[in-house]
């Protein structure tokens, strides 16, 4: 099969672009890949990818593919960092952290009738490897905390600098997913247009979600900003408009981990708050629903959900999130939002999570947060004065 009409376009693009068939036969290989790859177009063309690439989990591939070819819409190949799509070794100059390049794959429907589908292969190594690198670097800046929390007359200081380096690090995992979002959101676009099979409804709506995703990690920096900055102006807020935002940040998350989210909201009400700590409410939120992803994933729980309740009483606002993992155990209960202490295997948890989460609620915004064991698992509850 040839495609002399778009050759100039696809071997100019600096990502690396590959059109396959269901059958994961390789139809075009272009010049990026060959440079990265050493397999030349000519050695791989009208082949499957899986004789030079044994590695692909076939079965989730050609899942993927399919599902983009009957929705006629983009899909996304999530490869672990240690096991990309296509192995790709890189130069130990380029990088310190990884062996092999580490990608992002959109599956974007090429031509439905024959079946083929076209891959957008996105080097991201250098974001990963910063993202590590802070990571090596908020650990280290945990260890150090540790180490010194016997030192009562340090415990403020150290829970600061915890602090800090937590919010660094929700940064980090915060920015990455909307940063891939629109990544790959625009090259889609960009490349559906060079296609002419782009329709105005797709478009509108990839550009909302990619002005979504903006918006967002602006307000992760302002959240940054007010947690350092005790100057802070109040102003008339809509709370339930700063939740549903949080929400709609995390709904991928618990969709590819097949957790079903249930969302009852009653509060539609503008309240005087800080507008800086307002935006700290939602980074309260997404860390209770990870902490509840977290649990039902470990608990291999078979039909995971999360419950999220906005309430209005007109004196006060409640806001829980429920899951239905078992639980807490009751003789740590009470110790739940104290720092250091974690449910988690130390490996994974510093115990710092939740108590900065008791501190927004209660030094920033003034009211409470309890936890309480349901008869599905674990509810916790914040409460705000109006």
């Amino acid at each position: 099969m040839k495609f002399e009409n778009i050759n100039i376009l696809l071997e100019t693009i600096d990502n690396g672009i590959i059109l396959i068939d269901e059958n994961l036969n390789i139809l075009f290989w272009n010049i990026w890949l060959e440079t990265r790859s050493g397999i030349k177009s000519n050695d791989i063309i009208n082949k499957s990818i899986l004789e030079f690439f044994p590695e692909i989990k076939e079965n989730v591939f050609k899942r993927k593919i399919k599902t983009a070819l009957a929705l006629n819409s983009t899909a996304f190949y999530n490869a672990e960092n240690t096991k990309p799509l296509i192995k790709i070794k890189q130069p130990r100059v380029t990088s310190k952290f990884f062996e092999f390049m580490q990608q992002s794959i959109t599956i974007v429907p090429y031509d439905q009738e024959k079946r083929i589908v076209c891959l957008y292969v996105y080097d991201n190594t250098r974001l990963s490897e910063q993202n590590k690198r802070l990571k090596q670097l908020t650990e280290e800046l945990e260890e150090q905390i540790v180490q010194n929390k016997t030192k009562d007359r340090l415990m403020y200081e150290q829970s600061k600098m915890a602090a800090l380096g937590d919010m660094i690090h929700n940064i980090a995992h915060q920015w990455r997913q909307p940063l891939s979002i629109i990544s790959t959101t625009a090259t889609g676009v960009a490349f559906q247009k060079k296609m002419d099979i782009l329709d105005d409804s797709q478009l509108i709506e990839n550009m909302e979600n990619i002005n979504k995703s903006t918006q967002y990690l602006s307000k992760v920096i302002d959240t940054f900003r007010g947690f350092v900055d005790r100057n802070k102006e109040y102003k008339v807020v809509n709370i339930s408009k700063e939740i549903l935002e949080a929400i709609d940040i995390v709904k991928p998350s618990l969709m590819y981990h097949g957790i079903e989210l249930i969302e009852k909201n009653e509060c539609l009400s503008k309240n005087y708050y800080n507008e800086m700590t307002c935006h700290e409410l939602p980074e309260v939120l997404i860390n209770l629903i990870n902490n509840a992803k977290e649990a039902l994933t470990f608990n291999d729980i078979k039909k995971p959900w999360i419950k999220i309740d906005i309430i209005d009483d007109k004196k006060h606002i409640f806001i829980s999130v429920e899951d239905n993992a078992g639980g807490v155990k009751e003789n740590i209960k009470d110790k739940i939002f104290e720092p250091y202490f974690t449910t988690k295997h130390k490996s994974k948890g510093t115990g710092l999570g939740l108590h900065i989460c008791y501190r927004i609620i209660t030094e920033s915004l003034n009211g409470k947060i309890s936890i309480e064991n349901t008869l599905n698992g674990a509810k916790f509850t914040i409460k705000l004065e109006k």
